[in-house]
């Protein structure tokens, strides 16, 4: 009688090790589909703009203090754009920026937590002489990179542009 109940123990114990082993597996599976959910959503930035007639400078001052996202750009490239009028709640980065670029002769990228304002690859074109121009010999560059604060900017990639020479920046901001 005892052997019989040992044989038991054994093929019970089997279901519960079974049993616990799927809720185990169900469980993992469930927590990572909500940490998979929980980065995707932190990934997408939601911000809200409204005004009428603004420029894309301050629209910009308005997306900085909203994701804390850094703006690159040159202010010649702003002088050609016109104001943009939003009514955005809640939208992501992306699509308000390509509000903000539709119809103006810029683009504007996200890297890292940057926007870089570039020209619009037409309008770049349009820029580039009809005759092609003698590469000048590239000598010593140097300079310091800062924020729109004054800080310097401590690992910013500067690159020589149509080179794939470039360095990146000290501590002090300053590439050689």
């Amino acid at each position: 009688m005892s052997t019989t109940l040992k044989d038991a123990r054994p093929t019970q114990r089997g279901v519960n090790v079974s049993k616990r082993s799927m809720f185990m597996r169900t469980t993992t599976a469930v927590l990572l589909f909500i940490c998979l959910q929980v980065q995707a959503n932190a990934f997408s930035q939601q911000v809200s703009i409204s005004g009428k007639d603004l420029s894309l400078e301050r629209v910009f001052s308005m997306l900085k203090s909203q994701t804390g996202y850094d703006v690159l750009y040159n202010p010649d490239l702003l002088k050609t754009t016109r104001p943009v009028t939003l009514s955005v709640r809640n939208m992501d980065l992306k699509q308000v920026l390509e509000l903000c670029t539709k119809d103006q002769p810029v683009d504007i990228m996200v890297r890292y937590n940057t926007l870089v304002v570039t020209p619009k690859k037409d309008e770049a074109k349009k820029d580039v002489p009809d005759q092609v121009s003698k590469p000048v010999k590239a000598g010593p560059i140097s300079g310091k990179v800062t924020s729109e604060t004054g800080e310097p900017l401590f690992n910013a990639s500067v690159t020589v542009k149509g080179t794939n020479r470039g360095v990146t920046t000290n501590e002090n901001g300053v590439f050689i």
